[in-house]
């Protein structure tokens, strides 16, 4: 037993106990330097010695409890998503130059989603006749009703831009997709 005031926090050694001393530190001698990091598997194999039955027995009772218990009190989403894609529209009448010839891709898309995430794009999305059935939802043209659950993603390297909407309600949150991705493509033509 330690002493009162000792800091050994090390558990007393039993009669059936085969544990090895130090096992729950790394390998290596000491040259007398920095004291080795505890290896934290053996650490825990160390402490629960002899216990692995009552925590595995603890683990199936409480797993499905909690479970049930976040598939009950979790709030229910639903998630709308549509592709738009972004291709060079780029004419050339006599000769190309060097600036023409280099595209970059990925600029061009991320420039795009960052349109699509604009105000004037939301606030012309909101007047779409989609959104009509769900005007007590956005009240006076509210943007935040769709910037709240909104998802612009640029999938890198492929000239896609993902639009996702999320809501509470399904066909709230695909009206909403829909007409944010007209209201876009309405600006961009």
């Amino acid at each position: 037993m330690p002493e009162p005031g000792s800091n050994d926090l090390s558990l007393p050694m039993r009669g059936d106990d085969v544990r090895v001393p130090n096992a729950a530190y790394g390998a290596g001698g000491g040259d007398g330097g920095e004291e080795p990091t505890p290896n934290p598997i053996a650490m825990v194999i160390d402490r629960l010695h002899g216990r692995w039955v009552w925590c595995i027995i603890v683990a199936l009772l409480l797993a499905p409890i909690f479970a049930a218990a976040g598939w009950f009190f979790a709030p229910v989403t639903y998630l709308a998503t549509g592709l738009i894609r972004v291709e060079r529209s780029i004419k050339v009448d006599m000769f190309q130059t060097p600036e023409e010839s280099t595209f970059d891709l990925n600029g061009t898309v991320a420039e795009q989603a960052m349109i699509l995430r604009t105000e004037a794009v939301i606030a012309a999305a909101l007047k779409d006749v989609r959104l009509k059935p769900f005007e007590d939802r956005i009240r006076k043209w509210d943007i935040r009703a769709i910037t709240d659950g909104v998802s612009v993603v640029p999938e890198k390297g492929t000239g896609l831009i993902a639009v996702s909407v999320e809501s509470d309600n399904p066909l709230f949150s695909e009206a909403a997709t829909g007409a944010l991705m007209e209201a876009y493509l309405g600006r961009v033509r």
